[in-house]
């Protein structure tokens, strides 16, 4: 007991950012992913950020791979990964400083992942340590240490954000940076973190505009509109010139796929399938593949007294919970809800549950306040902490292996 006194003083001393992100950092790069087997996303973002810092372009067609399964084919005729910017422009300096190894002639598949798992490994720490700092100023300094640590390795920014190169790698970096600047008033700052959001992920425009619509009406200052929405703006911008230089569309697709643009702002049938919306909420919540409750159940108690956190929350933080809902509901409209297949837990509702994390943590202690809750906490913690280090550990892309509509080409995991 002594020596987990001393490690709580430590994380929560004048040191703990330091000794709190090399900790995570540890555990993160532990147990990333780092071989060949990797989802396609994750490959797109890897081989982007590799091409850039071994080569110095974004065209994996003129280094030796016209023929890729993560590509689109330019305005000259280049063939360039379809991942936002954001996303990858981070795993650049580590593809720089890591041991050169040059992947075998005309086979993508072999390009190294590891630097970038590393990068996801790094962001995901940074996330998690700025979000500390956030928790500590509506907290007790244990309280916040304990949610923090659970959001961290309770949840799927272990399995999923930490684990390789995804959107979600920056995407909570950038919502923790967000919220640590709405927190200490720097509204311009919060509204230049979300506008770096977008350019990770398109959809952050949705989060941005209900964070500034909800500060405007809480605070009943309209100029926070104009603080939130013009940084955010000139993100949307970037992205919108980065799609236009290269794949000659204004929309902020980057190569991706344009139906989704209709489909989130509902002008087309959304990509839900036959999903209906209520199959879409239950999808998210109780699917046993990537539900958020079988691998997060200490969440329950959280909606259970939310409506308690909410009212004890500061008016930031309740505009970032409502910024992550809208934020799930463009994801849904334009995306079914698993977001995927074979990796280790749920990915659409990270971003959210990020989001609302000072909204959950409330609520969480207003629920154990109650004898029954501790116990019943105790359990859903212990039971969180346990999947997610068991999928961390053991799992990654090989988990799911024979969901339909998926097929192993290479090494890779890619859609029909």
């Amino acid at each position: 007991m002594t020596a987990v006194a001393a490690v709580v003083r430590t994380l929560t001393g004048p040191r703990r950012r330091q000794v709190l992100g090399a900790l995570l950092f540890v555990v993160f790069g532990l147990t990333t992913t780092s071989g060949t087997l990797v989802v396609n996303d994750v490959r797109a973002s890897s081989s982007a950020a590799w091409s850039l810092a071994t080569h110095g372009t974004l065209d994996l067609g003129s280094v030796g791979f016209p023929d890729i399964d993560w590509g689109e084919t330019g305005r000259d005729g280049g063939v360039y990964p379809n991942r936002f910017p954001g996303g990858f422009l981070p795993a650049v300096p580590a593809y720089v400083l890591a041991p050169e190894r040059a992947p075998e002639p005309g086979d993508p598949y072999s390009i190294p992942i590891w630097p970038a798992s590393l990068t996801a490994a790094a962001l995901a720490a940074a996330a998690v340590t700025v979000l500390h700092e956030v928790l500590r100023e509506v907290l007790p300094a244990r309280q916040a240490l304990g949610s923090t640590l659970v959001a961290g390795l309770g949840t799927s920014v272990w399995t999923v954000a930490a684990d390789a190169l995804w959107t979600h790698s920056s995407g909570i970096l950038l919502l923790a940076l967000t919220m640590r600047a709405l927190q200490q008033g720097r509204h311009w700052y919060a509204g230049a973190w979300l506008g770096f959001a977008i350019t990770v992920r398109p959809t952050h425009a949705f989060t941005a505009l209900g964070v500034g619509l909800t500060l405007a009406a809480t605070q009943r200052a309209w100029q926070r509109l104009v603080q939130i929405g013009a940084p955010s703006a000139l993100g949307l911008g970037v992205l919108a010139v980065y799609s236009k230089v290269l794949f000659d569309t204004w929309l902020p697709v980057a190569g991706y796929r344009q139906e989704r643009v209709g489909a989130i702002l509902g002008v087309t049938e959304a990509r839900t399938g036959p999903f209906s919306w209520s199959d879409q909420i239950l999808g998210t919540l109780f699917d046993a593949y990537h539900g958020v409750l079988p691998y997060s159940p200490f969440l329950v108690l959280c909606v259970a007294f939310l409506v308690v956190g909410w009212r004890r929350s500061p008016d930031w933080a309740r505009a970032m919970l409502v910024g992550g809902v809208v934020y799930w509901y463009a994801q849904l409209r334009g995306n079914a809800w698993p977001g995927g297949y074979n990796f280790f837990g749920y990915r659409f509702p990270i971003e959210p549950l990020w989001a609302s994390s000072t909204v959950l943590a409330l609520a969480w202690f207003a629920a154990v306040r109650h004898r029954w809750a501790r116990m019943l906490g105790l359990v859903l913690v212990t039971v969180s902490l346990t999947i997610n280090a068991l999928g961390a550990i053991m799992f990654g892309a090989r988990y799911e292996p024979n969901r339909p509509g998926y097929e192993r080409v290479g090494p890779a995991l890619v859609d029909e």
